[in-house]
């Protein structure tokens, strides 16, 4: 009896062992080294690592919905079936009535963005203000079917893209870069049109290092109820960021850890 007690503790301390063994709240993003420096300046972001979580499927709340700025996704929803949905992106194209805005509405589809660009000036006022973007390159075909639904014409796939853009640039809620709005194709078949999509997480309030971990910074944003700590190594032109204990750093929700090139001092 005593033998099997002692095999079933050692094989619970195993297990123990083996869960304790992995990233645990890094997630998929590997953290820098904590070796503190002086972390003041403008920095210009040169890499980001955006934890990638992985969760069921669910229509977000009505409050998520309505949140502005939206934060980007973690994980892709669950793609529709493909006899579902309108096949036209619920395009509404309308010249020959709107010439000055012939979009009259649409859906373009994209997928969680990821880490693109950012800065972060770190003032000697102890002051900051930062911003992390994020960007993917999507697409979405047309046919002409959806260009004639209601116009016996279809336009050229040059002037689809640039009517798009126009009605793009006037909804605050889709977030484009207009230099990529392209269409093309022949479009009594379809147009093929690409475009990236991007969101932005600025941040902006006061810094200090902590008082006891010199390796650590303190961030208490202006959106935030509680400062949120990172550890950094600064060394030569650059700056190394992790969230501490798993945190997202600033407002941009998922990204674990970033390094930074020093612009100026």
């Amino acid at each position: 009896m005593q033998m099997r007690a002692q095999m079933t503790v050692g094989l619970v301390l195993a297990l123990a062992g083996a869960g304790c063994g992995g990233k645990g709240t890094a997630g998929t993003c590997s953290t820098y080294a904590a070796c503190g420096g002086d972390p003041k300046g403008n920095w210009t972001l040169t890499d980001g690592c955006e934890n990638l979580v992985v969760n069921p499927y669910q229509e977000p709340s009505l409050p998520e919905q309505l949140q502005q700025p939206q934060y980007p996704s973690q994980a892709p929803p669950q793609p529709q079936p493909t006899t579902s949905g309108d096949w036209c992106s619920q395009l509404v194209y309308e010249p020959s009535t709107k010439p000055s805005m012939p979009v009259q509405g649409v859906v373009l589809w994209h997928g969680p963005p990821t880490v693109s660009s950012g800065y972060l000036h770190q003032n000697a006022d102890g002051t900051y203000d930062a911003l992390i973007q994020f960007k993917t390159a999507e697409h979405t075909y047309f046919a002409n079917a959806c260009l004639t639904r209601f116009e016996s014409v279809a336009p050229s796939c040059a002037k689809l893209g640039t009517d798009l853009e126009a009605y793009l640039a006037s909804q605050p809620s889709f977030k484009f870069d207009a230099a990529t709005m392209a269409c093309t194709g022949d479009s009594s078949v379809g147009c093929d049109c690409h475009y990236d999509y991007q969101v932005q997480a600025p941040d902006m309030g006061t810094w200090h290092v902590d008082p006891s971990d010199s390796t650590k910074i303190v961030y208490a944003g202006t959106t935030r109820t509680e400062p949120q700590s990172a550890t950094f190594c600064q060394s030569g032109g650059t700056l190394e960021l992790t969230g501490a204990n798993g945190s997202s750093l600033f407002s941009a929700q998922g990204v674990r850890s970033a390094k930074f090139q020093l612009t100026t001092p």
